[in-house]
């Protein structure tokens, strides 16, 4: 049901990838825009970045503010809310009726909380088991067209003047 597609394997990879990289460094009390850390992304963006490219994060700027929205976000503990949907299939199994709303990027990973038109990249009609069954992991890009382009937009307008302004 998950990870059917090459692009949503990928992307799972690399964003865990990211993940385990912002751990680390939080780990090690380093913040994401110190010189320290500067040097240990920019090393791990070189390995990724033809990955990154494929993935519509087209510049280091794009990656840092995402890794930015993980660190932010990486121990923050959201309840998690049952949004009704109307009518539909679960756009993750196809089979269930969609009764819920998903947060494709996860809350706690620093996806959007409101689901205003210029988020509704984020949310996918889902049901019940497939919500739980995904939890917070950050997956399934390929279900909705406009979602990696949507999570590099947010990433870049919620942290990007944070870039700018270190002069990276």
């Amino acid at each position: 049901m998950f990870l059917q597609e090459e692009k949503d394997r990928t992307f799972s990879r690399i964003a865990f990838s990211l993940m385990h990289l912002v751990r680390e460094l939080n780990e090690n009390s380093i913040e994401l825009s110190s010189e320290d850390a500067k040097i240990v992304f920019e090393d791990w963006y070189n390995k990724n970045k033809t990955i990154l490219e494929t993935l519509c994060f087209s510049n280091y700027k794009s990656a840092w503010c995402w890794a930015r929205m993980i660190e932010k976000n990486i121990d923050h503990k959201q309840p998690r809310m049952r949004m009704k949907t109307s009518s539909g299939k679960c756009q993750y199994c196809k089979v269930a009726a969609a009764r819920q709303i998903d947060h494709i990027w996860p809350l706690s990973l620093g996806g959007p909380i409101d689901d205003s038109r210029r988020n509704e990249w984020n949310f996918i009609p889902s049901c019940q088991l497939c919500n739980s069954i995904k939890g917070n992991a950050p997956l399934s890009c390929t279900v909705r067209n406009d979602f990696l382009r949507g999570l590099v937009t947010f990433a870049i307008g919620t942290y990007g003047h944070e870039f700018d302004y270190l002069g990276q």
